[in-house]
């Protein structure tokens, strides 16, 4: 049954790749002189975004190593409103600004649930093909 639900979650993990990519993370303070330009966060978390199977299922992860050498998976829960709303952080070369503060938006986990029913049929190929076997 891993193998369908293995197969089933591969688009799902091509479209949170693609959310992330999407993504946009605000500053909280836009008054205060807007963003700098990307440092490829974007593009790390999309990168280091995995499936792993499980004895009962699939679990998808984002590999801290893989996001940047200063990043780390932290900063992918930090980047989902659904773990937290935003996130602060040193601004490198600017003197005037030590700090800047960003808000994050949803993109791993409400992409992952919009993936349940790929899921579901992955079980049910599992299911009918273990039934075919029992069967015979």
């Amino acid at each position: 049954m891993n193998a369908e639900l293995r197969a089933a979650a591969k688009p799902v993990r091509r479209a949170v790749q693609a959310a992330v990519l999407g993504a946009s993370f605000p500053d909280a303070e836009p008054a205060a002189g807007g963003g700098g330009e990307s440092r490829g966060l974007r593009a790390g978390l999309a990168r280091a975004t995995e499936i792993h199977d499980l004895s009962n299922g699939v679990r998808f992860a984002v590999d801290g190593n893989k996001v940047g050498i200063e990043r780390g998976h932290r900063l992918a829960q930090l980047t989902d409103t659904e773990t937290a709303p935003r996130w602060r952080h040193p601004v490198r070369g600017r003197r005037d600004r030590k700090w800047r503060t960003q808000i994050g938006r949803p993109w791993f986990f409400v992409t992952i649930r919009g993936g349940r029913p790929k899921f579901e049929a992955g079980v049910e190929r599992g299911m009918a093909k273990t039934a075919r076997r029992i069967e015979g």
